[in-house]
């Protein structure tokens, strides 16, 4: 999970790197020109986001080194608005999540490579909140945990019996 939310933090955060012909802005600011702004590691384009009057507005796109799309965020106004998608390097689908003026809300659903649901972790106003759903491969409940405010309540809880914190892995 935290992997998927560090993903989600630099989709979110995709940097101002050139503007057309305009100056690179390394604070972030954005340029009151309309383009797609496009973040590079070397060479390799790593990140674009379209802006229409100094705001972004369109599809985001994180990519992989290879090229791959990796993550891609609707913008509407300067806000991350409605489905989110992240991608394996394969192209296979890897998470799912709804954001309403920049904050994820609702369900976000990860997904294994074989595109069988994986986990189900209820979101409000960017925080986790409620219960969450961890699957087996097979389909089969393998482990619950309860946030609150973003905190983990208790211990999370296997279907095999093990418990932990956060980061155990009832897939396994």
């Amino acid at each position: 999970m935290k992997i998927i939310l560090t993903v989600l933090g630099f989709a979110l955060a995709l940097v101002l790197v050139s503007c057309n012909s305009s100056p690179t802005f390394k604070d972030g600011t954005a340029c009151a020109c309309d383009s797609i702004s496009q973040e590079f590691e070397g060479s390799a384009l790593i990140g674009e986001v379209p802006f229409v009057s100094g705001k972004r507005q369109g599809m985001g796109k994180r990519y992989y080194e290879s090229g791959a799309l990796m993550v891609e965020t609707p913008f509407v106004n300067g806000d991350a608005q409605g489905t989110q998608k992240g991608y394996y390097e394969s192209g296979a689908l890897w998470f799912e999540s709804h954001n309403i003026d920049d904050k994820q809300q609702g369900t976000m659903k990860e997904y294994y490579e074989s595109g069988k649901l994986k986990v189900e972790t209820p979101y409000v106003d960017d925080k986790q909140q409620g219960k969450e759903m961890i699957y087996s491969e097979s389909g089969e409940l393998a482990g619950t945990a309860i946030y609150d405010n973003d905190s983990l309540v208790g211990l999370k809880t296997c279907t095999d019996g093990r418990q932990g914190n956060a980061d155990l892995d009832c897939t396994i």
